[in-house]
């Protein structure tokens, strides 16, 4: 097989892009990111592809080819599925964002300085009368902190665990049980003000980092939640925290992939710093975007439907085992079906009409068990 021609339109997860030709260099281009900060990619025998550039720098991409020679998708680090599309891309909902131009301005640096340097571990520095983004965005240049926002404002000490499960975790680096954070400041924020518990649907959030080569960088931000819950408004006040970088241990986007902006710890940890956050702090509340959930919200409710039914649930190795009373088997394939759609990295098994066997990683381990014990009481 001769050198394939690469260049097209895809999807990696909810990411849009095309592969073009920029006179001989191959660009990953991206809808709302400028010419020139575009992931760059080199050649990798005549079916692959490395990003040097950007987010995904050192990332290989498997191209696959049908009997014609036309790339038809292919995997990204061999685990995430990349997608061919027939359109052309689009910018995702709540997507390419940019930050608030931070610009130089000694005296507020300095002040920024003093209230960080004399904050006590767990206080909250004085930052007036400068807005509470340009702080965290001064805070997130200074590469000392991890942040994690929330709606719970009382948090002493934080415990290893998820309250929730990662969505097309394909490359098996999410949905670990553990604190999780970033360095990126403005987008730990969103999670201050959302308000989780009126939500329906997913969350999809995150930053891109994109690189020129002379060396400059550009992030684009995404935030967006189902549209039915955005059009409620659903947004509290929240705290901000900060923690020590060195508690924390970069993730991978895939295992022995490129680090992503996520970082954990596995112990429990206290924070060094909070900031009280309320939703018109965040600068990108009015631009939050709604996508559809629809097919996310009925696997919640054949869920909701499917343990309404739950007669008992014994642990087995990296999971349960669920028998149901008078399971409807239509409903039941259903619910697989669909779960194994959203969170390909928990397996369900039926083992006959009335027991289903699911294993996962820990995360599903601890959404479980909280999920069984509210059924219990």
């Amino acid at each position: 097989m001769g050198v394939v021609d690469p260049t097209g339109h895809f999807r990696i997860v909810d990411w849009e892009f095309t592969i073009a030709d920029r006179d001989g260099t191959l660009v990953m281009a991206t809808p709302g990111v400028p010419e020139g900060f575009e992931p760059r990619l080199e050649r990798v025998g005549p079916t692959g592809l490395r990003v040097v550039s950007g987010f995904l720098a050192g990332s290989e991409i498997d191209l696959a080819v049908d009997g014609t020679g036309r790339v038809t998708g292919g995997t990204a680090g061999g685990v995430i599925p990349v997608e061919r599309l027939d359109s052309t891309p689009r910018v995702a909902p709540g997507g390419g964002l940019r930050a608030p131009v931070l610009e130089l301005d000694p005296e507020r640096d300095r002040l920024f300085e003093e209230g960080w340097a004399a904050t006590a571990p767990g206080g909250t520095p004085v930052i007036e009368p400068y807005p509470l983004h340009s702080f965290v965005q001064w805070l997130s240049r200074r590469d000392e902190v991890i942040f994690h926002g929330s709606n719970r404002t009382d948090i002493e000490e934080f415990m290893p665990r998820r309250e929730s499960m990662e969505l097309d975790n394909d490359g098996g680096s999410g949905n670990l049980s553990a604190v999780y954070g970033t360095h990126d400041g403005l987008w730990a924020m969103f999670f201050a003000v959302i308000d989780r518990s009126s939500l329906r649907g997913s969350i999809r959030n995150g930053v891109g980092m994109y690189e020129s080569a002379a060396g400059d960088r550009l992030d684009r931000y995404r935030f967006s939640v189902d549209q039915r819950s955005l059009i409620r408004r659903p947004f509290t006040p929240g705290m901000l925290y900060m923690f020590p970088r060195d508690r924390f241990e970069r993730i991978p986007l895939y295992p022995q992939g490129p680090f992503g902006n996520e970082w954990a710890c596995f112990d429990s940890v206290r924070p060094i710093g909070r900031l009280p956050v309320t939703p018109d702090d965040f600068p990108f509340l009015d631009q939050i975007g709604g996508h559809d959930d629809g097919d996310l919200i009925r696997l919640s409710e054949l869920g909701d439907e499917i343990f309404s039914r739950l007669r008992d649930a014994a642990p087995i190795p990296g999971g349960f085992r669920l028998t149901f009373d008078h399971l409807d088997r239509l409903v039941r394939d259903e619910w697989i079906d669909l779960g194994r759609r959203f969170y390909p990295d928990v397996d369900r098994r039926v083992i006959d009409d009335a027991t289903v066997e699911m294993t996962g990683p820990p995360a599903f381990i601890d959404t479980m068990r909280r999920r069984l014990a509210d059924l219990h009481g």
